[in-house]
């Protein structure tokens, strides 16, 4: 259900990827999930990038909890 993709922020040649979700550099690590059905996006909120955050946030997203 859900495919993740690990991107370096530090190749010039992934900043478009890095600028589809308004981050930049300095920004990283992050975590976004990409809904292709809805074209819609979310950033997991900022902070520490854990197991158990990362965990929570896309079982909100399958839940249809996030908006």
């Amino acid at each position: 259900q859900l495919l993740f993709v690990l991107v370096d922020g530090a190749t010039k040649s992934n900043s478009r990827s890095l600028s589809y979700f308004g981050l930049r550099s300095s920004d990283l690590p992050a975590v976004g999930l990409y809904d292709t059905k809805a074209d819609r996006k979310w950033l997991l909120p900022p902070g520490e990038v854990t197991t158990e955050r990362v965990q929570q946030f896309c079982e909100s997203f399958l839940s249809g909890e996030l908006q």
